[in-house]
């Protein structure tokens, strides 16, 4: 017997099911799995089986209700009522499975998408950060300049007490000059 192995995407898309779905199923070992190179895969035998034996309990209930025996329904009305029912629970059963499919895919994408935000919410921050040292930045040049201005002032002051100082001594000591 040949046996076939489906990684997990290739699963949830057999089984009509979301890979979250089927992830809830293989921790609950629903599925046994094998492991090979750091990837899950599940035998498709089993995931048929599977497949086949979910039958839906509504149809259960009304296959009850109608008492059939021996293969047979003692009622034709009850055996078109349950034909029908039956239909519809498939046609649901179907399109519940394809919608857990989109949401699994949806879920997919949602969790591929946070890390973008997770990267906006970086940008955001690094440019504040810039905006912040941008604004340290022009503090520090502005008090570069007032500190350029005072020694500029202070060496006029020095240089105006010089020359005062050079003058009162050539009118303190006129003839020695």
């Amino acid at each position: 017997m040949e046996t076939l192995l489906l990684d997990r995407n290739e699963a949830s898309a057999f089984l009509e099911i979301s890979t979250r779905t089927l992830d809830r199923h293989i921790s609950k070992n629903t599925f046994s799995i094998k492991r090979k190179g750091g990837k899950v895969f599940l035998l498709k035998s089993e995931l048929e089986t599977w497949k086949n034996e979910r039958t839906p309990e509504i149809a259960h209930v009304v296959a009850e209700k109608m008492e059939i025996q021996n293969g047979g329904i003692e009622n034709v009305r009850y055996q078109f009522l349950y034909e029908e029912l039956k239909e519809q629970l498939e046609k649901k059963d179907s399109l519940l499975r394809q919608m857990h499919y989109q949401l699994g895919v949806l879920e997919t994408e949602a969790k591929q998408s946070v890390p973008l935000l997770e990267a906006e919410k970086n940008h955001r921050e690094l440019e504040e950060e810039i905006i912040r040292l941008e604004e340290e930045r022009a503090r520090i040049l502005a008090s570069l300049r007032t500190t350029h201005r005072g020694r500029i002032i202070f060496f006029l002051f020095a240089l105006f007490f010089f020359c005062l100082s050079i003058g009162f001594i050539f009118q303190l000591f006129p003839q020695n000059f």
